[in-house]
Parts: C-alpha cells; structure tokens; sequence
C-alpha cells in the first residue's frame, strides 16, 4: 500500500509540472484578444501608481514588457521603459483592482502565471494570490483584476485573453524584399508572397510563442491570419498561405539561426524552410517550401515592427527572443524546458514503480 501510495504521489507531481506554463523569457507586446490593442503604461510616464491600460500598437517603448519566469511558472511583467512591474494596486484581491505601475519588490500583486485558453494561441494573465484575472474594461480601456469567467465559446470573455508577442517584419537576404499579405487580404487561403518594404500591416507578423515549446505561430497584423500550409501538407514546392487558426502542426514554425538577426522560416519538425519560388525576386513572387539548403533566398532578417517608422534608415534589428532578454541584462533560463526534463524524469519513476507493483 505505502508503494502504491508513493507511485501515485510521484504522478501527481508529474501531472502538477506539467500544468505549469512557460513560454520564453523575454521581451513582448501584451495584446487583448477583445481588440487587438496592447498592454500600454498610460502616457508613457515613469511614475509609481500610473494606470495600465490597452492602447494601439505604437512601437513605443512604454508597450513593451520584460517577462521572466522562475522554476513555478510564476512571473512579473516590467515595463521596458520605466523598468517598473506591472501591479495590482495595494495587493488588492477584490474585483475591479486596479493594475498599475509599481517599483519592482516581487510583492503578491506583481506575480502571476498563464493559463492557456483551450484550443487557441491565447492565455488568461492570473494573479497567484487572487486567482483572479487581468480584464479590459471595456468602458474605459483600463486594465483591472477580475474573477475569471469560465471559457464556454462564446466571446464574451475576449477580454481576459491575451496573446504574446514580437511585432515583427522578415526582409529576405536574397530579393531585399519582405513577406507579405497581397493588398492585405483577410481571405484564409491567400498565398504570402514578397513586395517592396513599405512599413505597412501588410508586412508586419506577431511571432507568438507556442507554450512549452520552442515553436511559434506566425501571424499576420493586417489579417490575422496565421501562416501555414495548404492541407497541412509538409512538402517541398508547396505554397505557404495565410489561414484560420487551427492549432495544428502545419501552423507552427521554428527560427534556426544563420547569422546575426538572421534566420531560416522552418516548420515544425521537418528539414524545410520557406524559401522564394524559382528564387525569383520579383514583387509579387511566391513563398514555397524547400529543402533546407546554403542559399540567401531562404535567409530572413528580422526588423521590430514600428508603425511609426518613416524610412528604412529607421529599422531596428530583432534578435529572437531567446538572446533579447541577454540584451536587456536579464539571465535568460530555460525553465520550461527543466520543467519538461523534471516532468519526464519524475513520470519516468513512477511508470516504473507501478509497473513493479503491477507484475
């Protein structure tokens, strides 16, 4: 019985980890699923008590946040412009607390976790103390804690989920040209292609991180369509066109480094990587799958995606977020990834203990 009662305890732990969630350390954009605005300290200012709310993407710094979790899957946001933490006022647990900026002291108010959203790209921001919620207020934009609203398909808790991510613009090496949405259509199954930089919706992608894993969902700003593949199809000629989210492998990519800000597009588990047809540089030429090869035209240099950029002489490098948080002097640790190593080590004996038991 005292084995019996070990063997299960060690599953229990194993399912606890992974319940935990991670996604990569580093800097984001917050955006709220209920109007695609973003996680914005009010005004810009620096000071302590100024209100968090969601505003349009500017590319402004007081939008972007600094997120690092420790080995519980618990974080604190901090504003990358005042390095202040995104807070509930006083601690407070009651619904409609205000969220605010604060000095960063790791008090309960500034600690939280994610919980994904069942069969989306989204996660609800949970304060661990409360388990309660950050919700828009949707009459005043103002950011503030909330009981959390049980996921019944409806949209009528849009406004407690987020996404995560870097707003972004891919220029391939070869052509000098960037991926692209034609005309920005919102039509699921409309082929990418490349076009002349014009600092417009049509080439700037939200790379979203995909919890627990080294994946990411790529979505277009001007659709919000994500990439993938006609059919799911992992072959080399096929195009890559803009659809639905559906969560399936077809839809996920990783980033291999080529040099400095530069990378291969590959999706998931495959030895592809998006590449232009014919290597043609034309405008209007079509992004395919190939076999991963030495060639620029399967290079991608990754921009920040500042709306309010005027000229290329404006751009800003992007590093994937793995190396951005060393650029912000932040340790940068893998905890996801000793969770999923501790989860399997500890499902691992206990497997075995209850194959003991069971012979």
């Amino acid at each position: 019985m005292k084995q019996l009662t070990f063997a299960l305890f060690l599953l229990f732990i194993s399912n606890s980890l992974i319940a935990q969630v991670f996604i990569r350390n580093g800097e984001y954009i917050v955006i709220s699923a209920i109007n695609e605005r973003v996680l914005d300290v009010a005004h810009e200012k620096k000071d302590n008590g100024v209100n968090i709310l969601v505003w349009d993407h500017t590319g402004n710094d007081n939008q972007v946040f600094n997120m690092n979790f420790d080995e519980t899957g618990v974080f604190s946001l901090i504003a990358k412009h005042s390095n202040r933490s995104l807070s509930v006022l006083n601690n407070d647990t009651r619904d409609l607390s205000n969220i605010v900026q604060m000095d960063y002291t790791k008090s309960a108010g500034q600690l939280f976790k994610l919980e994904p959203v069942g069969r989306t790209d989204m996660f609800k921001i949970v304060n661990v103390t409360s388990d309660k919620a950050l919700t828009v207020d949707p009459s005043s934009g103002n950011v503030i804690l909330m009981s959390k609203i049980a996921e019944d398909g409806s949209n009528g808790n849009l406004n407690q989920y987020w996404r995560f991510s870097q707003r972004i613009s891919f220029a391939n090496t070869k052509s000098k040209r960037y991926l692209d949405v034609p005309n920005g259509s919102k039509e699921s199954g409309v082929k990418l292609q490349i076009y002349d930089g014009n600092n417009g919706k049509t080439q700037a992608f939200d790379l979203i991180s995909v919890a627990n894993s080294e994946d990411y969902y790529i979505r277009s700003v001007a659709s919000y369509k994500y990439l993938g593949l006609p059919e799911g199809r992992l072959t080399a000629g096929i195009q890559v066109e803009q659809q639905d989210f559906t969560g399936a492998t077809s839809q996920r990519f990783q980033l291999e480094g080529v040099a400095d800000y530069t990378y291969k597009i590959v999706p998931s588990g495959s030895n592809l990587a998006l590449d232009i047809r014919f290597q043609d540089t034309k405008n209007g030429s079509a992004i395919v799958l190939d076999a991963q090869q030495p060639t620029s035209s399967q290079n991608w240099i990754m921009y920040d995606y500042n709306p309010q950029r005027k000229s290329d002489n404006a751009k800003q490098l992007k590093k994937e977020i793995k190396d951005a948080g060393k650029a912000a002097g932040s340790k940068v640790v893998d905890t996801g990834a000793k969770a999923v190593e501790k989860t399997k080590e500890i499902g691992k004996k206990a497997k075995d203990k209850l194959k003991k038991l069971f012979k």
